[in-house]
């Protein structure tokens, strides 16, 4: 058990941040009292933290005063606990390297606890082993993400990238910020799909909005992008033949008989080729819950990098499986707030297609708005971007015929507006419309703008 604990160290950040107070802020952030193996020396580094916080200055005196106000002077060893701190410190020099190793100490403890308490939660009565996962992995991430530094950054930095970035796409004429969508006028008003955003692609039944998906992330996966696919409503045979289908361009009822004439076969084995060449991935697990989802993801990300998961749909998403729920409403609220949280941890876009009610229908024009979104006014408001799939046909076959329309409701931090496409249904593909004509301006729908 040694390899667990350096009191030396522990010693050196408090003597060394009494000896030397403005090193102080370079141990504040990393660690807190809970870091420290012996329980009074975390006393004694909360004590200066509360100290510095209420902007006394930090010393012998302050520090004893400070532990007698909180009546823990004695429990640190009084005057004898107080002096030894820097009796064996010579200088305050090296309190961050201190700190460093305070840190992996304590994040050495907080694995070998955290394996325990797995051990509990396996033996426990009605345990399951995806929420034993779940915990696990949440808890490594936590423990790994912890001391990773300061994630501040000076405007300068900021600038520079945004720079190198307008540069580049000027040269190359390619989205530089998002991961492309693959159409051309909707990369031009989202800039592609940005990391750490939610976004939700909505419509009524039979609209289009899974092929609209499948196809964007087929596109994605064209350029070399990992992607992942999670269906909760479609198996995995079915995703793969309707994708077969767009990418060899082979009549989507053709492929579902498997009567293929000699020119459809040839096609279908390009097009199955070309995708077994492309880095998807597909879950089709019935009943996925928020917490399968998550631990499943998180292993995408760190075992084959994804860019973006795709989720069909999440009204159909569960919070758990334990039996125990909380009205509807409430759960969706919930896994919606939970999914943009998991796409800021991991870096990368979550794409959630999601049903829309009824009242659209009830509308003159029938056109869908976001807050006709099932359920959950929360998943409006968690979401980054709304794209909303509309048919004019569906309701009028003379109203704009073989266009389908993706209405831009909500951009967080760009424009909205209507990217138009034209659909190709019995191939299972959706194509560029070539007459768009694209938003102008800036008007960002995200708060404080």
């Amino acid at each position: 058990m040694g390899g667990l604990y350096n009191m030396e160290a522990e010693q050196g950040v408090l003597g060394g941040s009494l000896l030397d107070p403005k090193r102080w802020d370079l141990v504040s952030d990393m660690i807190t009292g809970e870091d420290f193996s012996h329980p009074p020396f975390g006393v004694i580094f909360e004590a200066i933290k509360s100290i510095r916080n209420s902007g006394k200055p930090i010393d012998l005196l302050v520090l004893k005063n400070e532990l007698t106000r909180r009546e823990q002077f004695d429990y640190i060893g009084g005057n004898a606990g107080i002096s030894s701190l820097t009796d064996s410190v010579p200088t305050g020099a090296h309190v961050e390297y201190y700190g460093q190793i305070v840190l992996e100490k304590s994040q050495l403890r907080k694995l070998l606890y955290t394996a325990e308490e797995l051990i509990d939660n396996a033996k426990g009565k009605g345990a399951t082993p995806d929420d034993v996962i779940e915990r696990a992995e949440s808890a490594l991430f936590a423990i790994s993400t912890r001391g990773a530094g300061d994630c501040t950054k000076h405007i300068s930095e900021l600038i520079r990238d945004q720079t190198e970035a307008i540069f580049t796409q000027q040269e190359t004429g390619k989205v530089a910020f998002g991961l492309t969508t693959g159409y051309d006028a909707m990369d031009e008003i989202t800039n592609g799909f940005h990391p750490n955003e939610f976004i939700v692609i909505a419509g009524r039944p039979s609209m289009g909005k899974t092929t609209y998906a499948l196809n964007i992330l087929r596109r994605q996966a064209m350029q070399g992008n990992p992607v992942a696919f999670f269906s909760l409503e479609m198996g995995d045979r079915n995703l793969t033949s309707n994708l077969t289908a767009a990418q060899g361009q082979i009549n989507g009822n053709v492929m579902r008989k498997m009567s293929h004439s000699k020119d459809e076969l040839a096609r279908l084995v390009r097009g199955s080729e070309e995708l077994s060449n492309m880095p998807i991935y597909i879950d089709d697990t019935p009943g996925l819950t928020l917490n399968q989802f998550r631990s499943r993801t998180r292993r995408l990300v760190s075992k084959h990098g994804i860019k973006a998961a795709y989720i069909d749909y999440i009204q159909l998403m569960l919070l758990s499986n334990n039996g125990k729920s909380m009205n509807r409403e409430q759960e969706v609220s919930t896994i919606s707030r939970t999914l943009k949280l998991t796409a800021k941890e991991l870096g990368i876009p979550i794409i959630a297609l999601a049903q829309l009610g009824r009242r659209c229908e009830e509308r003159k024009d029938h056109r869908p708005v976001i807050s006709d979104l099932r359920e959950s006014g929360s998943i409006e408001q968690d979401a980054d971007m709304v794209i909303l799939i509309h048919r004019p046909e569906k309701y009028n076959p003379e109203d704009r015929p073989g266009i389908m329309e993706a209405i831009i409701g909500k951009q967080r931090n760009g424009a909205t507006g209507t990217v138009d496409h034209t659909p190709h249904f019995n191939q299972l593909r959706i194509e560029n419309h070539v007459d768009n004509v694209l938003a102008t301006g800036y008007a960002p729908t995200g708060e404080g703008f």
